[in-house]
C-alpha cells in the first residue's frame, strides 16, 4: 500500500486496507483525533473561540451542579485538549470542499473520505497531523480497480460469492422480516445470514436494524425485492486481490 508520508506525521498510525468502498462511494478515509469534534457541524453562526468557550462553561456548569458528569473522561478531554485551530481547519475545510469530500463526526473522532489521497492528506496534515489515527487506503493498484467496480475484498473466496446488505428503516408491516427471514432460512445452504441479521429479523417490533447475508446466486435477491422493493441497499461481489 502506498502510504506516501503517513508515518512522518503520526509514526504509529494506522494503515488499513479498503475492503469496501465508504458510502458506496469513496477509497480513502482518515480518521483524526479532534475533541469537541461537534463544533464543526454547528449552525449557530458563533466562532469557534466562542463555542469552545459555551461548551466549557457548560462542563463546568454541569460539574457545579450535578457533582460529576458521566462523561467526565470526554470533558476532561475537551477541556485539557480541544484545540482551536484544529476545529476551525476542519470547519473550513468542510465548507471549502463539501463537493470533493465527506466528513463524519463521531466526538471525539472525525472521518474525512474522499478518492483522492494526496488531497485528504494535504487537507488533514495542516493541523497537529500527529492526531491523525487510521488511514484506510486500497492495497494495491488491483485493489483499486476491484472495489471501483463494486466488489467487496475478502482474504479468501467461499462458496458464497455476493455480499448482500439490508436497509435498517421502518417497515409498515412487522410480519415483513418474519417472511424475509423464513424466505432466506428455506434457501438452506445458498444463503449464509449473519447472526445479527437473524436476530433483527426475529425482532416483533416494526422497526428493522438491518442486517447483511451472503448468497450463491445474485438472483435469490429477485424475490426479495419483490416482497418488499426497498429492502436492500447494496449487493456486492466479493473477491481477492494478490
Amino acid at each position: 500500500m502506498a502510504m506516501l508520508s503517513w508515518t512522518k506525521l503520526n509514526p504509529t498510525v494506522k494503515q488499513i486496507s479498503t475492503k469496501k468502498k465508504f458510502f458506496g462511494k469513496y477509497l480513502f478515509k482518515v480518521n483524526v483525533w479532534c475533541p469537541a469534534a461537534r463544533i464543526i457541524v454547528d449552525q449557530s453562526g458563533n466562532n469557534v473561540d466562542e463555542l469552545l468557550e459555551q461548551r466549557i462553561n457548560a462542563i463546568d456548569w454541569r460539574y457545579r451542579s450535578y457533582g460529576g458528569s458521566w462523561d467526565a473522561a470526554r470533558n476532561a478531554q475537551i477541556k485539557q485538549h480541544a484545540d482551536v485551530k484544529q476545529l476551525q481547519n476542519f470547519i473550513d475545510i468542510k465548507h471549502q470542499f463539501k463537493d470533493q469530500i465527506k466528513i463524519r463526526v463521531e466526538e471525539p473522532h472525525i472521518s474525512v473520505y474522499s478518492n483522492d489521497e494526496e488531497f485528504l492528506y494535504s487537507l488533514v496534515s495542516k493541523v497537529l497531523p500527529d492526531r491523525i489515527l487510521e488511514v484506510h487506503a486500497p492495497s494495491s493498484k488491483a485493489a483499486e480497480d476491484a472495489l471501483n467496480d463494486g466488489n467487496v475484498i475478502t482474504k479468501r473466496i467461499s462458496d458464497y460469492s455476493y455480499k448482500v446488505v439490508l436497509k435498517e428503516r421502518m417497515l409498515a408491516d412487522s410480519s415483513l422480516k418474519e417472511n424475509v427471514k423464513d424466505y432466506l432460512y428455506n434457501l438452506n445452504e445458498e444463503v449464509k445470514m449473519t447472526k445479527s441479521l437473524t436476530k433483527n429479523l426475529s425482532s416483533k417490533y416494526s422497526y428493522f436494524l438491518g442486517g447483511y447475508f451472503y448468497c450463491k446466486d445474485i438472483n435469490i435477491t429477485t424475490f426479495l425485492t419483490l416482497m418488499c422493493p426497498d429492502l436492500i441497499s447494496g449487493i456486492f461481489k466479493l473477491t481477492t486481490v494478490d
